[in-house]
């Protein structure tokens, strides 16, 4: 209602999402598709065309519960050209399981497993663990029905395997409780030896030298089992260590992809502002104050971003350069966003560049890094650098 009254059409259209949910949750189907089509129709004058994208592929899923299954195909192949244009790799792979399910339902076994399989490449060229799960889920259960056990049991090991992946989060605070109690025990283990030890010292001095020998073999066991453990305990909580800078850094990435967002939206509004001006010499210093804003707004996002990724991957940078000396300073920057996995669209929302000549850098990229293979995916070759 805010959004209508100050006209901002982008607000209202995921505002209508927002009620399509929750009328999805209570089984308004009706209201459902209502709502979405309002919101489509705000979202295609907008231009908004990821929202278009999210509203089509809700409407699949509505009209597949409906048992619609016409209407369902056409929106999945609405949401699949949207998708496919923006390179929006996520979505695009949920369509793909959609379609999946619709098949099964359709009982056509053949296409349902040609589209997990498709969400299941999808997910593992993009690194998107959750997508090769769901999808490794459903091809589990395809092969099942069509009585190949061989691929079905590979897709379920697979499955439970990326499952655990997901969950090492929760295990990692199960882990370390464990790891206290163990400690604990051990102490109050070896307290107790150590009493024990006292109460029979003089009885232990009577004993043969036999006696002493193997008393001192045990012991040394003792101790060499406490130091490995304690190594494993160290390795462990360096890779903890990591793994928390690691989060945190794709949480600075975020912050500075919306700094950078605003800092942006702040010159647009200027240059609007410059539009609108009498003078000369106005028009003139608005538009310095912008582009200064915005030179002054990448290179601090830059600074920053190097700094805190040099942090944590320090070495990275040492063996990319010292590997690939010719790589300008622009590559190097695209290796680090790649080195962490960033999509295509996440690193032009940071950097401001369109995601075509994103696609072009990346293609030049691998001719400098010597990746003639077009099975080698060029996020795995850095991360192995």
């Amino acid at each position: 209602a805010i959004s209508r009254e100050i006209r901002d059409p982008t607000g209202i259209a995921r505002g209508l999402n927002n009620l399509a949910s929750v009328y999805r949750i209570l089984k308004d189907y009706e209201n459902v598709k209502r709502y979405l089509f309002e919101a489509i129709s705000l979202n295609r004058k907008t231009g908004q065309k990821s929202w278009e994208g999210i509203n089509y592929l809700n409407l699949g899923f509505i009209n597949q519960v409906q048992k619609k299954y016409d209407s369902s195909f056409y929106y999945y192949q609405q949401a699949i050209l949207i998708f496919e244009e923006l390179n929006n790799i996520p979505y695009l792979s949920t369509t793909y399981m959609g379609l999946s399910k619709y098949y099964s339902e359709m009982n056509n076994s053949k296409k349902s497993l040609e589209y997990a399989k498709l969400a299941y490449l999808l997910g593992e060229e993009y690194g998107l663990i959750k997508t090769m799960a769901e999808a490794a889920e459903r091809l589990h259960d395809i092969y099942m029905v069509l009585g190949d056990k061989d691929n079905s049991y590979k897709f379920g090991l697979l499955y439970y395997q990326m499952k655990d992946s997901l969950e090492i989060e929760k295990s990692m605070t199960r882990l370390s409780q464990l790891e206290l109690l163990h400690e604990f025990e051990k102490i109050s283990l070896q307290k107790k030896t150590e009493e024990k030890q006292k109460e029979f010292f003089y009885l232990i001095i009577i004993i043969s030298l036999g006696a002493i020998l193997i008393v001192s073999v045990v012991l040394f066991t003792t101790r060499q089992r406490i130091k490995a453990k304690n190594t494993l305990l160290d390795k462990k909580q360096m890779e903890k260590e990591i793994e928390i800078k690691n989060k945190e850094l794709t949480c600075n990435v975020m912050t500075l992809m919306k700094k950078n967002e605003v800092l942006s939206e702040i010159a647009d509004k200027l240059m609007v502002v410059q539009n609108e001006a009498v003078k000369e010499e106005t028009k003139s210093t608005i538009n310095k104050i912008a582009r200064d804003l915005q030179k002054t707004s990448d290179d601090e996002i830059w600074e920053e971003f190097e700094i805190r990724f040099r942090q944590v991957h320090g070495e990275f940078y040492q063996k990319l350069i010292r590997r690939f000396p010719e790589l300008s300073p622009n590559e190097q920057k695209l290796c680090a966003f790649l080195r962490l996995n960033m999509s295509t669209k996440e690193i032009s929302e940071l950097t401001g560049q369109q995601t075509k000549t994103l696609e072009i850098s990346r293609s030049r990229l691998r001719k400098k890094l010597g990746i003639t293979n077009t099975d080698v995916n060029l996020v795995t070759f850095l991360s192995l650098i």
